[in-house]
Formats: C-alpha cells, sequence, structure tokens
C-alpha cells in the first residue's frame, strides 16, 4: 500500500485523509501552467541519436502509449466535465482535459524533433495506435468512446465510483 507520510493510506480514516475542493485544484492549476512547446528537447535528440534499436522501440511503444490515452482522454472527457456538480467542479474538470491535449501536444512535438518523423498530430495517433496492444486498445478506443457523453451526464454521473473520500469532494 501506498505510504503518505507515517501513514498508509489502508490505515488512515477519512478525516485524516486531506482532500482538496475543486476551486483550490484549479488555482493550483492555474499557477503551474507549462508550454509543450517552451521544453528543451536537445538532449533527447542527442540521447535519442545514441539510442540502440532496442531502446528506440522500448521508448517509443512507452510514448505510442501515452499518446493514444492522451489523444482519447482529450477527446472523449467532455462527457465527465458535462457531469458535473458545481461550477468549480466544471472548471476543475475543464483544466485535466486542456492537460490532456497538452501532453498529447509535447508527444507529437517529441515525434516531430527528437524522433524526427514530423506529421500531423492525427498521422502520429495513428501509428501509435499500430503500437498498442488489442487490450489496451480496448481500453481507450472501445470502453472510453462507449461511456457516456455530455448529453447523458446523468448517467455518468451516476456511474461514477462513489468511494467514501470521494463522497466529500462532491
Amino acid at each position: 500500500m501506498a505510504r503518505v507520510g507515517v501513514h498508509t493510506l489502508d490505515a488512515m480514516s477519512d478525516e485524516e485523509i486531506q482532500l482538496n475542493d475543486p476551486q483550490t485544484l484549479y488555482r493550483r492549476w492555474e499557477d503551474s501552467q507549462w508550454s509543450p512547446f517552451a521544453v528543451d528537447l536537445l538532449t533527447d535528440r542527442d540521447q535519442w541519436g545514441r539510442m540502440g534499436g532496442d531502446e528506440r522501440e522500448l521508448v517509443f511503444f512507452v510514448l505510442s502509449s501515452l499518446m493514444v490515452a492522451e489523444e482519447r482522454i482529450t477527446t472523449k472527457l467532455s462527457g465527465l466535465v458535462g457531469a458535473y456538480g458545481t461550477e468549480e467542479e466544471a472548471t476543475f474538470l475543464s483544466t485535466q482535459q486542456v492537460d490532456e491535449a497538452r501532453h498529447m501536444q509535447f508527444y507529437a512535438r517529441f515525434q516531430d524533433e527528437v524522433i524526427a518523423a514530423p506529421d500531423a498530430i492525427a498521422a502520429h495517433v495513428a501509428r501509435a495506435r499500430e503500437q498498442v496492444s488489442d487490450a489496451f486498445r480496448h481500453i481507450f478506443d472501445e470502453e472510453l468512446s462507449s461511456r457516456p457523453t455530455k448529453g447523458s451526464s446523468r448517467t455518468l454521473r451516476a456511474s461514477l465510483p462513489r468511494s467514501p473520500s470521494s463522497r466529500s469532494i462532491t
């Protein structure tokens, strides 16, 4: 079990767990902005050039998995955003969708500039899908895509897991 301070999560009561409200989470998000285009990739380019074929395949597989996941969440999270309970929740959930899009932009830039395979994001995603397993595609292309969308946010909200901890934030 993961450790938090000197307590394990399974040994902590709901009263001991500090959860931030959506407005606090939003403010923290605003204070920690980054640009996928401001990250210096010179060292990455150098390291990529020195990697062997097996190392490159592993890195490309990992990046492909991340690219597919980020794209799916970017394009499919709107149903969850639409299932908000308060305006503060909607605001915070929207930030998560923006962050996923930012990650997707970074992975595309990495492929453009480090792997040296410049292309449109859709082409990067299509190529990435060829690298992931059938089980991965099932989760992100079928299961996630079949979840209710904004038009049925009440259904989505009812299907979300409700742990004792999550009841205190929604």
